[in-house]
């Protein structure tokens, strides 16, 4: 596996990858020296997300490797489908996978969600329109919804 480090607004990214996919994206405290040299892709991937945060990207073509249970990559799959700049609901999640009773179930697969940005589970919110967890914190997730430019009365 290699390894690659971003600096972003909501702090350093590190970018993982395998095979060819990206199999992690997440916030870490403190880069760690990585390869000398690194994959088409991973600079790829590092280029995607810079412009994602410079507002020139909504949609990511890296190649993406999810692992996880069979119902954790439903929910991660579910995820994908909400457009940039909008938002779904636990519920809505839940529903999406036919498991409309699973609401918790869903909000523990999101939270395991070893993609953040690429798989968007940022943008899933409480029913009522709170932010709800986030596994990077609620003022990383506010960040993220400020970016895309997406309005929740009394939040943002």
């Amino acid at each position: 596996m290699e390894a690659l480090f971003c600096s972003s607004p909501i702090g350093m990214l590190k970018i993982s990858s395998r095979n060819g996919r990206v199999v992690s994206l997440g916030v870490v405290s403190v880069p760690v020296k990585g390869a000398a040299s690194v994959s088409t892709m991973l600079k790829k991937a590092k280029k995607e997300i810079e412009a994602y945060f410079a507002g020139k990207r909504k949609k990511f073509s890296v190649p993406l490797e999810v692992c996880g249970t069979e119902f954790q990559k439903k929910v991660w799959k579910a995820l994908l489908k909400i457009p940039y700049g909008k938002t779904k609901t636990y519920q809505q999640i839940a529903a999406a996978v036919r498991r409309p009773r699973a609401v918790r179930a869903a909000a523990n697969a999101i939270g395991a969600n070893p993609l953040c940005i690429l798989v968007p589970c940022h943008r899933v919110i409480g029913s009522d329109g709170s932010l709800k967890g986030y596994a990077y914190g609620a003022d990383r997730k506010r960040a993220l919804l400020r970016l895309e430019k997406v309005l929740l009365p009394g939040v943002l």
